[in-house]
């Protein structure tokens, strides 16, 4: 949850991508000079082109995202924010009432199976076996099928997503580059991404925090595909205090910081290939141990 000055500061960093100053905000200082809450977040100037804007001295777009597949791996935020460049992911997420989700399946389901008839009448007027149809309908109808069961018997809903990438550079050339890194990230995740045109601004206001969408592609997702968007892949281990240091989380590069006596399990197993460290990091354990805390070691 933010307040109304966390939302600010949102904007501001929004606005300013390469500003050098922080954000500086207070309410009471605001209503004695006379000012407004656009004054504090501006940037210099907006310029809105075809397929991208310019915002202050630096250069913006806001790119669509199709997703192809019918379930995404749960990589591919990680893929995006291990990126060093500038940019934003942002998804609305709008549910759809469970009455009107099963109508709305159904009726897609009715559609396929028309397309299947109509495959079938085709190949009996050309000589063919009815039963062979494209693989493209086959694969529609298994995944419609098997979403309408988990909607009727599984804790399932149905929601609207819309995923919009707002992404800034310094420069023209360096913003063609960053696009062209985003479409591989894409391509490798069984999606597309492809520039508004002519919409950069409604696109931009769509990706603030302001609960407002006029994104205008969107695809339909059960909540087992949106569970991929949440952003933690991995959990931390970080106590403060009297605690022991144990390396370096694989996956996201933190400090392990830990003090056993304070886990819910204070025993521990230290395994490894010969030479790989195993009695020096017993060693330094041991070490700390008696350095830094009043317990009694016993080996």
């Amino acid at each position: 949850m933010l307040d109304g000055t966390a939302r600010l500061e949102a904007f501001y960093y929004a606005f300013n991508p390469f500003g050098n100053q922080n954000f500086v905000f207070d309410w009471n200082s605001m209503l004695r000079a006379g000012m407004d809450t656009k004054d504090f977040i501006s940037p210099k100037s907006f310029k809105f082109n075809k397929q991208d804007f310019e915002i202050g001295n630096a250069y913006g777009a806001v790119f669509g995202m199709n997703i192809l597949a019918g379930e995404l791996s749960d990589e591919i935020l990680r893929d995006f924010l291990e990126l060093k460049n500038l940019f934003c992911v942002n998804i609305h997420v709008e549910p759809l009432d469970q009455i009107s989700a099963l109508k709305f399946v159904k009726r897609k389901l009715t559609a396929v199976e028309s397309m299947k008839i109509d495959e079938q009448k085709k190949a009996s007027l050309a000589g063919y076996d009815p039963d062979i149809l494209p693989p493209a309908i086959k694969m529609y109808i298994d995944d419609i099928e098997k979403l309408l069961a988990d909607l009727n018997s599984k804790n399932e809903r149905l929601f609207h997503i819309s995923i919009s990438i707002r992404s800034y550079a310094k420069s023209k050339k360096d913003l063609k580059l960053q696009s062209e890194m985003l479409k591989r990230i894409c391509q490798k995740n069984n999606c597309t991404i492809f520039p508004y045109d002519y919409r950069q601004e409604q696109t931009l206001v769509s990706t603030l925090l302001l609960c407002y969408n006029e994104i205008p592609v969107s695809r339909e997702m059960y909540t087992s595909g949106i569970a991929i968007f949440v952003l933690f892949t991995t959990k931390e281990l970080f106590q403060d205090g009297q605690a022991t240091y144990y390396g370096v989380n694989s996956l996201s590069g933190n400090m392990i910081r830990a003090n056993r006596s304070r886990l819910k399990n204070p025993n521990g197993l230290i395994l490894g290939t010969p030479e790989s460290g195993k009695s020096f990091s017993v060693k330094r354990e041991i070490l700390d141990c008696f350095l830094t805390t009043p317990d009694d070691i016993i080996i």
